[in-house]
């Protein structure tokens, strides 16, 4: 799945995991390494995430059911807990410096597709 920012025109994740069973919502990124993870999880339904267990930092987009950006946390460390945000509907956890290299910021609008489409 990919995830485009509509609001600057970008791509964010070009190939996002989507997690939207209980069990792969809550495994997430456990048992990866950073080396491993190159890309995003898209949890959905879900506004809030922990760290508990994580081996590695990660940005964290906490986005709304109509694809705003209602929260941005850059650099969640392993064991640490994410706010809680009551009305996102789905998490996007990137690498740690994809929230930078993007310039995504709160009220920014995304969007999710099947692929993403390469300009000719």
């Amino acid at each position: 799945m990919c995830v485009r920012n509509i609001t600057r025109d970008t791509v964010i994740a070009p190939q996002a995991r989507l997690a939207e069973s209980f069990t792969n919502r809550l495994r997430g990124l456990l048992g990866k390494s950073a080396r491993d993870f190159t890309d995003a999880l898209l949890i959905r339904p879900c506004n809030m995430v922990h760290m508990i267990g994580m081996r590695f930092p990660l940005d964290v987009l906490y986005v709304s059911k109509q694809g705003e950006v209602l929260a941005c946390v850059a650099n969640l460390r392993p064991w640490a807990i994410g706010p809680y945000v009551r009305r996102a509907n789905w998490v996007l956890e990137l690498p740690a410096g994809a929230l930078a290299n993007s310039g995504t910021q709160v009220g920014d609008r995304l969007e999710t597709v099947p692929t993403c489409l390469s300009s000719p």
